[in-house]
């Protein structure tokens, strides 16, 4: 409502912004929103740092055993280069197809 006007039943309600806001809300939906994105990104930290520990552990265990280590090395980045090579292309093509389609229909309405 605005100030020069009364704030009684018989005014019909005006469109717009309004400026009444209820502060408890609007804290309440900072603090929710400001703190959501550390939270996330600390939960992603903690999951890489397990996911290296359990890595770490697995090569140690690994050449305990009597594995060696480099071949695994070796022939787990021939995969990552495969895999970049001839199946990312084709993933890529298909999503690629999708937006086009998608873009398509959003085009025509």
């Amino acid at each position: 409502m605005t100030d020069h006007q009364p704030n009684n039943k018989n005014t019909p309600p005006q469109e717009g912004p309004s400026d009444d806001v209820d502060m408890d809300e609007l804290e309440r939906n900072q603090s929710t929103s400001s703190s959501q994105p550390y939270y996330t990104y600390f939960k992603q930290m903690l999951y890489i740092g397990v996911a290296i520990i359990i890595a770490f552990v697995l090569v140690s265990l690994l050449s305990a055993i009597g594995f060696n280590v480099f071949v695994i090395t070796l022939n787990l980045s021939t995969a990552i280069q495969w895999t970049t090579s001839y199946i990312l292309p084709w993933i890529f093509l298909y999503y690629f197809i999708q937006f086009v389609r998608a873009f398509v229909k959003g085009k025509q309405g």
